[in-house]
Parts: structure tokens; sequence; C-alpha cells
């Protein structure tokens, strides 16, 4: 029994073994058959425009209030943007 000499060697053998008796299993023609059966793909931007999917939920989580400021500003210090916050939640308007 020949022995591989490194684990990628291995590798390759194993899937040359599974790749057998997948196509045993199910010869080509049979996979080419199901594959035309089956439905088409939706495209990415109708999948993600399908109401309650995660990316148009997770837009609605990310909204800011009104009048907040964006948490990182050019120009502007941490401190300022903390004691700005802290302010807002101290007297919500």
């Amino acid at each position: 029994m020949a022995v591989p000499w490194d684990v990628l060697e291995q590798v390759v053998w194993d899937k040359e073994v599974e790749v057998s008796q997948r196509k045993a299993r199910a010869p080509l023609h049979r996979v080419a058959e199901s594959a035309q059966r089956a439905p088409l793909p939706r495209d990415i931007a109708s999948a993600a425009a399908t109401e309650g999917s995660p990316r148009s939920s997770s837009r609605s989580r990310r909204r800011r209030p009104p009048g907040t400021q964006e948490p990182l500003q050019p120009g502007r210090d941490h401190a300022s943007l903390r004691e700005e916050r802290r302010g807002l939640l101290e007297h919500p308007d």
C-alpha cells in the first residue's frame, strides 16, 4: 500500500475516492438532468430586496435618531463627542 508524502497528497487521494463513489451513485447525465429541472437562482439585488431579508432588517437597526452626530467626524476629539452624547442622554428633547 502506498503511503502519502504529506497531508496534501492524502487529501487529494481521499477526494479522488470520494468523487469516484459519487459518480457511481449518481451518473453525470442524471446530475445534469436534475440541474436542468432546478429553479433558476435569484440575482443578488432581488434577494436583498426581499421583505424580511437580513439586509433590510439590519438597515433599520442602524438608523440614528434625528439630530445625533455620527460617531467619527474629522477634526472632533473623543472627549467632546462623549460630553455631547452624555448631554443628549441626560436631557432628551
